[in-house]
């Protein structure tokens, strides 16, 4: 069967590459990244 994760981060791009590319690693293991520029205002507490 197939199995699909999807992960949202908030993070620097290089952050992001460095997950993606260390996932990849895996045995078995397809990964894909996909960025936006969209940017959301924090909610104040």
């Amino acid at each position: 069967g197939i199995s699909i994760i999807n992960v949202t981060l908030d993070a620097p791009e290089y952050v992001i590459q460095t997950l993606v590319s260390q996932l990849g690693f895996l045995s078995g293991v397809s990964v894909k990244a996909i960025y936006s520029q969209v940017k959301f205002e924090k909610e104040k507490a």
